[in-house]
């Protein structure tokens, strides 16, 4: 089971979803229009921030089973049915609140005077029921994880991901639009992925005793995933957070000037996310000497991808959303997005450190990195704002960012050998971010340097790249077997 094949999996897994959304987004919205699409979106939002009441056990079953790797399948399977039947307690308890609650929720985001209100109170109770249902799902996946089952997982991931766009968008193809009707379809769809992740963790776990609780696991799920469902709430909130204050400060033309480069933007971080998920099960089973040289591929890997991609990104933002939108909107907003993506080069470094602490039992450290961040973080976004509009939240942002990754690596106790990649791989970015800034766009002399500079740049990632990385591109390929038939 090799990191690089799991990263490409992995990668596989979190673009599906994107590529399915843009797809469906069209035809969901001449079938059932944008009022109720909207609603939709709002019936989604809501049970995502439900799911914090999970308490991070997919997460803690995934460390757990990854440090289990030699262990007998009795001690892996006490571990899985211990988190199963203590997720599907807490999903049935957090599908009764949201039904008791939703209708007060629900009535406070959709206008009364319409039939949509009553269509949206009509489907609560199949809402309520899909969250025992992921709630179950989120063990399973965190034990295909930790057994680094990558083709199980994301292959079923998929699979639910296109049912539960396409049966709802079948369901108002043959004429039924309504919330009634396609929230109990997405239901459906969700049901049969948890059953195929459930068929799958049989397999390979394996899972086949009569369900029990052993009480020795309730702690520590508990312990590591409630410090887990904390940090995803503060991430959430330090994430997300900056919208609200800029349209309070700077209003909403500034929030679209900062929203869409950042959607742009935010994407590259899928590549790092799926090394680094990848890489957790190993991080959680190896001794601290492997993790040490698990941690310098990683980050050798971070640099030899990141480099280039958000140096083509820092020339290509202003030139992108002059054709995806009109060059007025990109004059206003590429600077903004050219900002954010320094943040998320360096963002990407702080992947290793997270996973790293996680997998180490640690989670609480990250959370109290991110409790001491969340005040700084307000009073700069303020200033920077008041300043700067959206260009200060995405100069905020990115600061954020370059603080948060320099407290994961000191807690992670990260030496400056270890760091050399990301050093190396700075002199470039600022190079590049140098070039965007002093020259105006149009100018030759900008493209020219851009033309250069990404040049050695790539050079330069080919040099960076860990050899299982260079496997995978067709030049290494041919230049082993040239080397193959001169032996011979």
């Amino acid at each position: 089971m090799s990191v690089r094949r799991n990263t490409l999996l992995n990668l596989v897994g979190r673009l599906a979803p994107i590529v399915v959304t843009l797809l469906t987004v069209p035809p969901y919205l001449r079938l059932i229009g944008e009022e109720r699409y909207g609603v939709l979106t709002i019936c989604w939002m809501l049970l995502g921030y439900f799911g914090l009441f999970d308490l991070g056990l997919g997460q803690a079953t995934a460390q757990r089973m990854a440090s289990l790797r030699n262990a007998s399948d009795e001690e892996r399977e006490s571990l899985l049915w211990t988190a199963l039947l203590l997720s599907g307690g807490l999903g049935l308890l957090a599908g009764l609140v949201f039904w008791l609650v939703g209708q007060l929720l629900l009535t406070h985001f959709i206008p009364s005077g319409g039939s949509l209100r009553a269509e949206t109170l009509s489907a609560l109770p199949w809402l309520a029921a899909c969250l025992p249902i992921s709630f179950v799902s989120s063990p399973l996946s965190g034990a295909l994880a930790g057994r680094e089952r990558f083709v199980a997982l994301n292959s079923t991931a998929v699979v639910g991901i296109f049912l539960g766009q396409i049966l709802p968008l079948t369901v108002a193809w043959l004429g039924n639009p309504e919330l009634v009707w396609l929230i109990p379809a997405v239901l459906m769809a969700r049901l049969v992925t948890t059953l195929m992740l459930l068929r799958r963790c049989r397999h390979h776990v394996p899972l086949g005793r009569r369900p029990s609780i052993k009480t020795a696991w309730m702690r520590p799920l508990f312990s590591y995933g409630g410090w887990i469902a904390l940090n995803a709430a503060i991430g959430s909130l330090l994430a997300g957070i900056e919208r609200g204050v800029i349209a309070a400060i700077s209003g909403a033309k500034a929030v679209t000037l900062y929203t869409v480069p950042y959607s742009l933007a935010i994407r590259l971080n899928t590549i790092p996310l799926s090394l680094m998920s990848a890489v957790f099960p190993r991080f959680a089973a190896e001794s601290d000497a492997q993790q040490t040289q698990l941690k310098r591929q990683a980050l050798r890997a971070i640099a030899a991808v990141m480099t280039p991609l958000i140096a083509a990104g820092l020339f290509g933002m202003e030139p992108f959303l002059a054709l995806w939108i009109d060059p007025d909107f990109a004059a206003r907003a590429a600077r903004s997005g050219e900002i954010l993506l320094l943040g998320i080069w360096v963002n990407a470094f702080a992947q290793v450190p997270w996973f790293l602490l996680q997998a180490r039992g640690r989670p609480d450290l990250v959370t109290k990195l991110y409790l001491l961040q969340l005040l700084p973080y307000l009073g700069l976004l303020y200033g920077s704002l008041v300043l700067w509009e959206a260009m200060g939240a995405a100069l905020a942002w990115s600061v954020r960012a370059a603080v948060d990754a320099l407290m994961l690596f000191a807690a992670a106790k990260s030496t400056w050998d270890e760091l050399r990649p990301i050093l190396k791989s700075g002199v470039w970015i600022t190079l590049a971010a140098s070039t965007v800034f002093l020259l105006q766009p149009g100018n030759a002399s900008r493209w020219t340097s851009a033309a250069v500079l990404l040049l050695f740049i790539a050079l330069w990632s080919w040099r960076m790249a860990p050899t299982s990385m260079k496997h995978l591109l067709p030049m290494h390929r041919f230049q082993r077997r040239k080397t193959q038939m001169q032996q011979v």
